[in-house]
């Protein structure tokens, strides 16, 4: 029992099932994406290769094309109902782990019934199986590219075990189609381990990024807090989103009851406040500008009145939304 538990280790780790969360994360969100579209084109080209060879082989294409209609029926609405964002760690792994054995039986299944269907193929037909085989391997390949060593497992199984039966028809053309088809292999398998590898790493830096901006937030924050001033952040709607500890020991107010309040409200405790001040900061609010200096006064919890001044600079995102 030890050797096989170590050999699915092995195999485990041969199929990047050891690969961080993050990267298992980002797997899992391109095989939402791509693998439908990916199933839906091959139900549709196998549609077509069943119609050409119906009259010969009409119980295997019934057969072949039925089960796989059913598999799509269950499988499609699956994976695009997918709420990744609401899965475990482990449960995304678990749907990750599950391609490999997919992708293999479908790979199968697929060259099994090119082979089959070449016994009644002439060249023409050897030519319309053999790229029906191709388009089933290279498209899923494509589909499974985010993860590297899983995506060769259709491109191998579809088209190399095809090849044999356009060697043993002896016609040149069907030689040469078939020796180009296997050289594809190789480098549709380099191209695709290249562009999962890629993935990976851009996932591994995306999150190191976000680890980063997030210490780096905590230690703004930290250093707001122990500040003798007090700091606070406006939404684009103009509410109070956050206020520093600061401020309730400089004006006796609770933090607490000001957020989600218009930051206005902040100038309109002192009634006797100038409006200029108020008039100023909508302005400049308005048209996104910096705010610089600006005096305006607030009431003290204990009655007394404060002058503050305001410095503030809006913020944008990488699509420069504000």
């Amino acid at each position: 029992m030890s050797n096989f538990l170590r050999k699915v280790v092995r195999v485990h780790h041969y199929f990047g099932a050891d690969a961080s969360d993050i990267v298992i994360d980002r797997q899992l969100r391109e095989l939402k994406q791509q693998l439908p579209r990916v199933l839906v084109g091959i139900a549709l080209t196998s549609a077509l290769i069943g119609y050409r060879f119906y009259d010969q082989a009409s119980t295997v294409i019934n057969i072949s094309l039925g089960l796989f209609l059913v598999f799509l029926s269950f499988r499609v609405p699956t994976w695009t109902r997918l709420k990744i964002d609401e899965m475990s760690a482990d449960a995304k792994r678990r749907h990750v782990r599950a391609i490999p054995i997919i992708a293999g039986c479908l790979g199968a299944g697929a060259v099994a019934i090119g082979i089959f269907m070449a016994q009644y193929a002439d060249k023409e037909g050897h030519i319309m199986l053999a790229l029906w085989c191709l388009y089933c391997g290279v498209a899923s390949s494509m589909g499974l590219s985010a993860i590297p060593r899983v995506s060769s497992v259709p491109l191998v199984l579809c088209i190399v075990p095809f090849t044999p039966t356009m060697f043993a028809t002896g016609d040149p053309d069907l030689i040469i189609l078939a020796v180009i088809m296997l050289v594809g292999v190789v480098i549709a398998h380099a191209h695709n381990y290249r562009v999962g590898e890629v993935l990976a790493q851009l996932s591994l830096s995306k999150q190191t990024i976000e680890q980063s901006a997030e210490r780096a937030t905590e230690r703004f924050r930290h250093f707001i807090e122990t500040a003798s001033d007090w700091a606070l952040e406006i939404n684009a709607k103009g509410e109070l989103v956050y206020i520093s500890q600061n401020f309730e020991k400089l004006t006796g107010l609770s933090p607490k009851k000001m957020l989600n309040q218009r930051a206005l409200n902040l100038s309109r405790l002192d009634p006797s406040s100038s409006l200029d001040a108020e008039n100023t900061f909508i302005e400049k609010f308005g048209k996104r500008e910096p705010v610089e200096d600006l005096h305006h006064t607030i009431r003290h919890g204990d009655g007394r009145t404060l002058t503050v001044s305001l410095t503030a600079m809006p913020q944008f995102d990488a699509d420069g939304a504000f």
